[in-house]
């Protein structure tokens, strides 16, 4: 603390009567003379003039050097203590008030005396100093209970320095749907926050773009908060659904699904000799619902290029089929129309001696009794077969 701080301190707490029996230090009652000083100069900068001892009042009452002026102090009004006469020329009593000289009171109304009797020491008055003195001594630091104050108060909502790009709590992202939360306490991120849709917005599809929809059309957004299928025209041979254009009954399919009927008829085959048998050569066909002309729901014929050849064939012939081969009823089989030699007992009818294969002409002989007589008479003959 400076001189000139310290003096002026402790001429008001000895003016207070804070301190009893203080005198005010020479040095501090300087008066000011204009004529000495620069300027810039302050009051009491200047020399002081000499004075004596008996020339000084004290605080506490009248000089020493003289008990006379300590009677008439006591009769007439002090400078120092601030007693004065009332206008009936009175001396009025502590009650009429505080002097305009005489410096603060304490809660007691003396002047820095306790109900003890002792006087205030220079410790009371240093506490007037306490909230603006540092711990160097200097006056004029900021103090707070606990130390220095906080460089950076008031600090951010997660404890930090640093401005805030958002506070948290506040809601972020696209669509709004998420929330800034601290991350570290200068910065902050948002969370929970989700992406927006295909279409750019922030509403969830009822389907996605891209994919199939109505007859074969496809979804494409509109806008950024719903989706619309493209127009589009089935093929003549589908039929347009609520599942996309399918196909209509008698088209070639590979299952179920495909069909607008929801049926796939599997295994048919070609009747290309109209006998309503398919052939059973290669491989079979599937159609929706049912099969189309040319197509039967079996694949039993052995030569579709031959109308007379087919399953339910009784008549033998000697000829072979379109196909090559005398199998005539497609059961594998070439069977002989005439497959017995003859006998006398039982008597019946047949070739001479061997049996001749399909298309074969040759003997063949007819028995006309029976054994032991056994009359028999010979004919040509073609051998038939189905």
């Amino acid at each position: 603390m400076s001189s000139k701080l310290q003096g002026n301190w402790w001429g008001f707490v000895c003016i207070a009567g804070l301190v009893s029996g203080c005198a005010i230090p020479e040095h501090e009652l300087t008066p000011y003379d204009a004529s000495t000083q620069s300027p810039d100069a302050e009051p009491n900068d200047g020399p002081l003039p000499d004075r004596s001892a008996d020339a000084r009042p004290t605080i506490d009452g009248p000089s020493t050097s003289d008990a006379a002026d300590a009677q008439s102090a006591s009769d007439s009004p002090s400078a120092i203590d601030g007693s004065h006469t009332n206008e009936a020329g009175s001396s009025p009593d502590v009650s009429d008030g505080p002097s305009a000289i005489d410096g603060p009171r304490d809660e007691d109304g003396d002047r820095g005396v306790d109900e003890a009797g002792s006087s205030h020491d220079a410790s009371d008055a240093d506490a007037l100093l306490s909230d603006v003195r540092s711990t160097d001594g200097e006056v004029g630091d900021v103090r707070t209970e606990d130390g220095p104050a906080d460089a950076c108060a008031p600090r951010n909502a997660c404890g930090g320095c640093a401005m805030l790009t958002s506070q948290p709590g506040a809601s972020c992202g696209p669509c709004n749907d998420g929330m800034f939360v601290c991350n570290g306490p200068d910065a902050v991120v948002c969370m929970g926050a989700r992406s927006t849709n295909p279409c750019g917005g922030c509403t969830t599809l009822s389907a996605m773009p891209g994919t199939v929809c109505g007859c074969r059309g496809t979804v494409v957004c509109n806008g950024q908060e719903a989706t619309q299928c493209t127009t589009a025209t089935c093929l003549a041979t589908q039929t347009c659904t609520t599942s996309g254009c399918l196909l209509n009954d008698e088209q070639p399919c590979t299952q179920p699904s495909a069909c607008a009927s929801g049926s796939c008829l599997m295994g048919l085959g070609a009747d290309a000799d109209n006998d309503g048998f398919g052939d059973k050569s290669g491989s079979g066909y599937a159609f929706c619902t049912r099969a189309p002309a040319g197509y039967v729901t079996n694949r039993l014929d052995c030569c579709d290029r031959d109308g007379d050849v087919r399953p339910t064939q009784t008549i033998f012939r000697w000829q072979q089929s379109s196909c090559g081969g005398f199998d005539w009823n497609c059961d594998g089989v070439e069977e002989l129309q005439y497959p017995d030699r003859f006998t006398c007992d039982p008597v019946v009818d047949g070739w001479s001696s061997t049996v001749a294969a399909c298309s074969i002409v040759g003997d063949w002989v007819h028995v006309a009794m029976g054994a032991p007589t056994c009359g028999i008479s010979l004919a040509s003959m073609q051998q038939q077969c189905r």
